[in-house]
């Protein structure tokens, strides 16, 4: 299905600049998020998008993470639109 976004999304818009971003994750990159980035950005190289990967490096730490553990704190969201913002430079 990622495959399927990103060139449905091409056809769509055939001279638009498309942005994949990859997933975050707080703490441990587990092989899973590790996959799961490679197909996003693999997905994003076959139409020709820019792909920027949050996960390597990792921009997130624990201490970025709220209580709950599974939703970043203000300064997480910070680390991913600095990562973003370097990545489009």
């Amino acid at each position: 299905m990622i495959s399927k976004t990103y060139s449905d999304l091409r056809a769509a818009l055939p001279d638009a600049e498309i942005v994949a971003v990859g997933p975050s994750v707080i703490g441990t990159v587990s092989p899973a998020i590790v996959s799961f980035d490679a197909a996003v950005q693999s997905a994003a190289a076959a139409v020709g998008a820019r792909y920027i990967s949050l996960s390597s490096p990792d921009v997130l730490d624990p201490a970025m993470s709220t209580q709950d553990g599974g939703h970043v704190t203000d300064s997480g969201h910070a680390a991913i639109a600095a990562a973003v913002v370097a990545g489009l430079k």
